[in-house]
């Protein structure tokens, strides 16, 4: 991990296997993930994209298929661009990704194919 400041805070890419961004904290952090496929059926490297189950997948440099080690269906957070008390953003939002700035600071945000907000992040599950 490194420190890079608050002017690349939310940036995220793919570097070799791993899914990297620079969380609220402003420190990088590394998705390892898990191994999917070889072949992902994209085949542009740092693709992203969420499943019907709601896992986050991205597409290596080498073209492999990887998916975040763990998510976390929103618990203790909103959505963040919804009104106060808001946990669903809806099916049209599916897809989006961010890094997250409400709850945890550490992790990145998405929605799910199902319309609610998850998180996931490196290393382990810190919720289970």
């Amino acid at each position: 991990q490194s420190y890079l400041g608050s002017s690349k805070m939310g940036y995220i890419w793919v570097e070799g296997n791993d899914l990297c961004f620079i969380n609220a904290q402003q420190w990088r952090h590394n998705i390892l993930g898990d191994w999917v496929s070889n072949s992902p059926g994209v085949s542009k490297a740092g693709t992203m994209w969420i499943d019907t189950s709601n896992n986050l997948h991205w597409v290596t440099s080498t073209g492999s298929d990887m998916v975040s080690h763990w998510k976390v269906k929103q618990f203790g957070s909103v959505f963040s661009n919804g009104p106060t008390g808001t946990v669903y953003a809806g099916t049209n939002k599916a897809g989006y990704i961010w890094v997250d700035n409400e709850f945890g600071l550490t992790h990145l945000s998405y929605i799910g194919y199902d319309g609610y907000k998850y998180l996931t992040g490196a290393g382990d599950n810190p919720y289970a």
